[in-house]
């Protein structure tokens, strides 16, 4: 989550750059190919070291809508500690930079929030009323997400507020089927080794903020699981690790909307 303006790459370096460059470069070269971009404070300093050619090419491409931009808040904001106030000035900041810099064209018409820990109402209320098309999200409870792969229910109207009149917080909400990544045979940047022998660009990235360790880290040669440790004389054996309980028909989560809006109180703090 971005907190502040200053560039503080002494901490982290991301490397948010490289897959801008490589996006615009390979949207040019194919014309079929489309790219989605959330986060406008990572995008708002890319765009500020480009030259005038170059942004008249990203506007080219937003206008043709082959460079979309979605949720475009400064951040995915935090949903379980934020006060709906600070929401709604980051996403100010973020939709105010886009609309001066590419106008109507570069509006997200979806909110997107793949990274942050659990979903509320109040937010998806804060969507629909912003007028948001949908809202698509990736974590969830991994219960409620074996159940609804089985009944397919991954898509749904969420009705987010109970004191708001319909369809004021009704917002149609998406469940990511695979986390971070896309379906499987959707993804044109992902490049295997054994396609074309090249470093897919993720690789590239985290190469560039985690450089591999000076000597190389021992690996596990042998079967697929190393054998358990022998416990030394007079020690007892380490337990096993018991296995992940499986879902039960008795525990299901509702049909309207994630789990983690079941403890919320009926209209509670829903902005008006």
């Amino acid at each position: 989550m971005v907190a502040v303006l200053l560039d503080r790459n002494d901490i982290q370096h991301a490397g948010v750059q490289y897959i801008l460059d490589s996006v615009v470069d390979q949207l040019l070269k194919n014309p079929d190919r489309r790219f989605i971009y959330v986060e406008t404070a990572f995008f708002y300093r890319w765009w500020k070291q480009q030259s005038s050619s170059m942004r008249q090419t990203v506007k080219q491409l937003v206008n043709e809508g082959r460079l979309e931009f979605v949720n475009g808040g400064w951040c995915m904001s935090d949903e379980a500690t934020t006060h709906y106030s600070a929401v709604i000035d980051q996403m100010t900041m973020g939709l105010r930079f886009l609309n001066d810099t590419f106008g109507p064209c570069g509006r997200p018409r979806v909110a997107w929030h793949i990274d942050p820990f659990g979903h509320t109402r109040e937010h998806a209320s804060m969507f629909a009323q912003m007028g948001f098309d949908g809202f698509f999200f990736g974590r969830l409870d991994y219960q409620d997400r074996a159940r609804r792969m089985r009944s397919k229910e991954q898509e749904l109207l969420w009705r987010a507020s109970d004191s708001l009149t319909p369809p004021m917080a009704d917002l149609f909400t998406g469940i990511l089927p695979n986390g971070y990544n896309p379906p499987d045979g959707f993804c044109w940047d992902h490049v295997t080794t054994h396609q074309s022998g090249m470093t897919p660009i993720w690789k590239i990235t985290m190469l560039m903020m985690c450089p591999p360790p000076p000597h190389p880290i021992p690996r596990w040669e042998g079967p697929e699981s190393p054998p358990p440790e022998t416990p030394a004389e007079g020690q007892r054996p380490t337990p096993s690790r018991r296995p992940e309980p499986r879902l039960t028909g008795s525990r299901q989560a509702p049909v309207s909307g994630p789990r983690a809006s079941r403890d919320r109180t009926p209209g509670q703090n829903d902005p008006e």
